[in-house]
């Protein structure tokens, strides 16, 4: 049952989130000063760390490598997608830098601090990181001292209920990837021509081994490009699409890697509905025949996540024409058509009454996004993410609440937009990102019009000759570059 995710709920989460995944209320250490070091002691021995542990809105974060090895887990960082992966025996635990969702034995946890990068290192909530892998935690305030005592209790407990969905920045295209607890995962498009290798090294970074479904919600070149490649690389279970051809050599490209990838083909009709596990169903809901539009883009296959109590709302290109037959009230849009002004009406809104919206897109000719979608959009009341500046957009839910990566380009609470968004979430409170050390410089080619945290994977690719430093992020601007999408540095 759709149920919008209100302020009462979020004050309720996020009190449960203080018990579970920071201090214990009212016990919050008091805010860090230079004179006193935080120290922490497990099983009576003074762990030293090559950061010093750092205090942020009342929590302690450490390096994260540090403190799951001192609690004897191994630890994976995958710096492509921002997530940190650590296992100790049954307990597997998930992060991904910047979000407030956390996997733990596969239930997503809520966390009042994400997992930042500072300075050029990760950092972890230490009390989430140390109960999750079954120690006991206290905080001293007066000698400013946490004492961890590993094994004194059962990891943190989940619902088993979640999914993590990942709208992939490919440019001007649509490549959503959708992770459910328990390891099944969805693909909705591959994006452009020549996005393949993109969206394979992004599938293989999540973790993907392969993938229960892939819909290609309809044959044009900015949603199928890349399906190939993903169709070859990946054990596939069902490929849906609507059953309409092109007259393309990608679309025949596509129709011989599904013929030969194995899986079963099926033609997306409403009423279909894939069980992924974890409480997600991917349900079809147009076309339920041949629509009266004959564009292909009135043939896209729209679908509805459904997680529980959070619905996310999936319409391909639909126009406006034919988009009030898959309006269905969600919690999160994905814009259909890049932002297109022939689609997402305010009518279409009205039915659908999203809270968040997404839109994929990149460079294009078009206009993409359209000042009218947008503006629709912003009259609605809805907070707007986009991929051509923000990057990749994760998004986490556990069934009754959900989270982003990365903070609105458009905020309907304030008003305003912001050039590139920052860290914070869709139901829960966003905060400001944490200020950088002024030591940290920011790399740029001459051969691009990008700067980069130094750490981002993009900086070791670019030659000596072309690599130049930035001390902060305006001169970088005032040279004619703009942010990363991938490592997303401050704009100011």
């Amino acid at each position: 049952m759709y149920r919008r995710l209100g302020p009462r709920r979020t004050a309720i989460l996020l009190a449960v989130a203080l018990l579970a995944a920071g201090l214990p209320l009212g016990l919050a250490p008091p805010a860090a000063s230079a004179s006193a070091a935080v120290q922490v002691v497990l099983d009576g021995r003074g762990l030293v760390f090559d950061v010093p542990p750092i205090i942020e809105e009342g929590r302690v974060l450490v390096p994260l490598r540090s403190i799951f090895e001192a609690l004897g887990a191994e630890v994976v960082w995958e710096p492509a997608v921002g997530r940190i992966c650590a296992r100790r025996g049954p307990v597997e635990i998930q992060l991904l830098v910047g979000c407030r969702g956390a996997w733990v034995g596969g239930s997503v946890r809520w966390l009042d601090v994400p997992a930042r990068i500072l300075g050029g290192r990760t950092l972890v909530p230490l009390r989430f990181v140390s109960e999750a892998l079954g120690a006991e935690v206290s905080w001293d305030g007066a000698l400013r001292r946490v004492t961890i005592l590993s094994g004194g209790g059962p990891p943190l407990p989940g619902n088993g209920v979640g999914a993590t969905v990942h709208f992939i920045d490919v440019g001007q295209g649509d490549a959503i990837l959708i992770q459910a607890v328990g390891g099944s995962a969805a693909l909705i498009d591959g994006g452009p021509v020549g996005a393949g290798g993109t969206v394979v090294e992004y599938l293989q970074g999540a973790g993907v081994t392969g993938l229960a479904c892939v819909v290609a919600t309809h044959p044009h070149a900015d949603h199928i490009g890349g399906l190939p490649e993903v169709l070859a690389s990946f054990p596939v279970d069902k490929v849906v699409d609507p059953g309409v051809a092109a007259t393309s050599e990608i679309y025949s490209a596509y129709m011989d890697a599904v013929e030969e990838s194995g899986a079963e083909y099926i033609v997306g009709r409403a009423g279909l509905t894939v069980d992924l596990g974890g409480g997600a169903r991917l349900r079809v809901l147009y076309p339920a025949e041949a629509p009266s539009d004959d564009s292909l883009n009135a043939w896209s296959v729209a679908a509805l996540l459904d997680v529980g109590d959070f619905e996310l709302l999936l319409p391909g290109d639909l126009p406006s024409t034919c988009e009030m037959e898959a309006a269905w009230p969600a919690d999160v849009l994905k814009v259909a058509h890049h932002g297109s002004s022939t689609s997402t009406s305010a009518p279409f809104l009205q039915a659908v009454d999203p809270q968040d919206a997404v839109i994929l897109v990149g460079d294009n000719p078009y206009g993409h996004p359209a000042p009218a979608t947008l503006q629709r959009l912003k009259e609605h009341g809805t907070h707007i993410y986009r991929t051509d500046l923000q990057g990749t957009i994760v998004v986490q839910t556990d069934g009754e609440e959900y989270c982003f990566n990365v903070g609105p380009w458009y905020s309907a609470s304030s008003g305003s937009s912001s050039p590139a968004g920052g860290t914070g979430s869709g139901g829960v409170t966003p905060q400001p990102p944490p200020q950088l050390p002024p030591t940290v410089r920011y790399a740029a080619s001459r051969a691009s019009d990008k700067y980069h945290y130094p750490w981002c994977r993009y900086v070791g690719s670019i030659k000596p000759e072309n690599l130049i430093w930035f001390d902060s992020p305006s001169r970088a601007r005032e040279a004619g570059y703009v942010p990363c999408s991938a490592c997303q540095p401050p704009w100011e």
